[in-house]
């Protein structure tokens, strides 16, 4: 049953959730390097950095699982390969969507909450987000690169070498091996299980929900309190991006749920047990770990669809860069661009 349902959902689902998250993240990389927009230069950048995160998440987990169900020869010859190296560069992706979305919520708390605080820092601004963001994502997943590698398997035993055959029935087969570094328990217990869970799921998350709440209670102040036209105007302006912000969010927050639990198990597990060995592994967890990627790879296809249903503006301009913009708006953000 397990092998069905990867088959559906990794097979056939992922990689059409992929190709229609590369596409839009490309389309929205476009529009968010337009002058049309009324958003901060600071904002746009953030949100394409996050584009290029999702799209390198799509892009590798593609790779790493759906090309090993639909290839045999893909599966038996290359996956042992390159995912040694793809699965960090999938860390990396998926810690830097994260951590990205955090960034872009820092950024709008800032000048929300506390603006013209930062205005004198405004032409380093980006940088000032974006680099902590990607050092962090990189430095912390390095280990990652020293956890797996490919070896030779003789009748399912890891040998130094074997001569490979082309024949299917050959016992000799090119595997993936965890290295003396993965099987290490205090590096799986320490870095693996209880860093990456703090630093990579349950702080940020914490972030965003506190930093969020209070966007939105600022917010809601503000509107009753703006009189003049002008501030209206700013308001439904800073409004309008909260609220893409918020969905994104809460899109986010619930494709991570799989994800989180997962990890609580594997912590429960450790405190009670007192050990990381779960054998054998349960089979709803390879079924909440199937939902889980398709989820992921869901929030990182999602975002276009957020932004052309939260803002008029910005599905305009897209119109506008497909060629089909005729009749659509009043035409006033075109002048921007041209």
């Amino acid at each position: 049953m397990v092998a069905v349902f990867r088959v559906i959902f990794q097979g056939l689902l992922l990689p059409t959730l992929s190709l229609f998250g590369l596409l839009g993240n490309c389309l929205s990389a476009i529009v968010l390097m337009s002058n049309g927009l009324d958003m901060k230069a600071s904002f746009c950048s953030l949100l394409i950095m996050l584009s290029m995160f999702d799209s390198l998440f799509l892009l590798s987990t593609t790779i790493s699982f759906t090309m090993p169900i639909i290839s045999s020869t893909w599966s038996l010859s290359i996956h042992p390969l390159l995912y040694p190296y793809f699965f960090p560069i999938i860390q990396i992706a998926l810690n830097g969507s994260t951590w990205s979305t955090v960034a872009v919520t820092v950024e709008r708390f800032s000048s929300v909450v506390i603006p013209g605080q930062l205005e004198r820092y405004s032409s380093y601004s980006r940088c000032f987000y974006a680099v902590p963001v990607v050092l962090l994502t990189t430095i912390w997943n390095i280990p990652r690169f020293l956890e797996l590698q490919t070896c030779y398997k003789l009748n399912n035993s890891k040998v130094s070498f074997c001569e490979m055959k082309n024949s299917s029935d050959s016992d000799c087969l090119l595997s993936l091996c965890a290295t003396e570094l993965r099987q290490n328990l205090s590096y799986c217990r320490d870095y693996i299980l209880i860093g990456n869970f703090l630093l990579m799921v349950f702080f940020p998350l914490l972030l965003l929900g506190i930093l969020n709440g209070h966007i939105y209670h600022v917010l809601a102040q503000s509107s009753k309190r703006s009189s003049r036209t002008s501030v209206k105007c700013r308001h439904k302006r800073d409004q309008r991006i909260a609220t893409i912000l918020i969905t994104i969010v809460i899109i986010f927050g619930c494709c991570n749920i799989p994800r989180v639990s997962i990890n609580l198990f594997e912590v429960f597990h450790l405190v009670v047990e007192g050990t990381m060995e779960i054998t054998p592994w349960p089979a709803w967890c390879e079924v909440v770990s199937i939902i889980s990627t398709i989820l992921l790879v869901f929030n990182s296809s999602i975002n276009i669809i957020i932004y052309c249903w939260k803002d008029k503006t910005f599905r305009d301009l897209l119109y506008y860069k497909l060629g089909i913009s005729n009749g659509i708006g009043n035409g006033d953000y075109l002048h921007n661009e041209r």
